[in-house]
């Protein structure tokens, strides 16, 4: 029995000069995107990841770069915090929206320094302090610290736009006797809570010192009349300590 007979292989043509210049110059572009090409994307992916948030998230609806209508700004962020850090002091500025907040702040322990105009208007310290500035952005006006006792350099103005004297209150209503609740109780009001009634007992009061000295000189208090609290005048007293 004779072994099977195997086809001869068809004419193969030579290809020209041209098609095998040709099929060179296609080697050579396939070897270039296949490994060169192919090693640089992957290095600059890896940059990316190194160096930027936005691989790995979301970045939508924004505009960066020369055209309108956002020159090089952000229009929106999908993401709640927006994270502004100087890789050389460390400081980390943090923009944040919530439901209903929006959060301006930091997480490093570093001052909030709000200006206008590149002038300074409010710092939030460390430890609590409020600071607003004057005009000049250097003097402090008002300072509210970590407690919430209140300091001001000027004049402080309650019920109008501005003040003649250190404490200047305007009130348009009448004072009227009796138990009332709203602004006829009085232009100014001082209560005690948490005292004791008894007969002689000074209840609240306006102290005045001396020339040139914080220690108190004469007080105008507020005088229990006998073992009922309700007749209470007020008394004066001259202080000598």
């Amino acid at each position: 029995m004779s072994y099977p007979e195997f086809s001869d292989f068809p004419p193969i043509p030579q290809r020209s000069a041209a098609e095998a210049d040709f099929d060179t110059k296609m080697s050579a572009l396939f070897q270039h995107f296949a490994t060169t090409h192919r090693a640089e994307l992957i290095a600059l992916i890896d940059f990316l990841k190194t160096n930027s948030t936005i691989i790995g998230g979301a970045l939508n609806a924004t505009t960066v770069g020369l055209d309108a209508p956002a020159e090089g700004k952000f229009t929106a962020l999908e993401a709640p915090q927006l994270d502004l850090v100087n890789t050389v002091s460390g400081v980390l500025a943090v923009l944040g929206a919530s439901a209903s907040d929006l959060n301006i702040g930091t997480n490093s322990n570093h001052p909030v320094d709000l200006r206008v105009a590149g002038i300074r208007s409010i710092l939030l310290s460390t430890n609590g302090t409020k600071s607003f500035y004057q005009t000049d952005g250097s003097t402090v006006g008002v300072t509210i610290d970590g407690s919430g006792n209140v300091n001001t350099a000027g004049f402080l103005a309650v019920g109008r736009d501005y003040a003649f004297s250190p404490l200047d209150v305007e009130n348009g209503a009448l004072v009227s006797s009796g138990d009332v609740a709203d602004d006829r109780r009085g232009t100014i009001h001082l209560q005690n809570v948490g005292g004791t009634p008894a007969d002689g007992a000074l209840a609240v009061g306006i102290s005045f010192s001396g020339v040139n000295t914080r220690r108190r000189r004469a007080l105008i208090a507020s005088y229990q009349d006998g073992e009922d609290g309700d007749p209470t005048g007020l008394r004066a007293r001259f202080e000598t300590n």
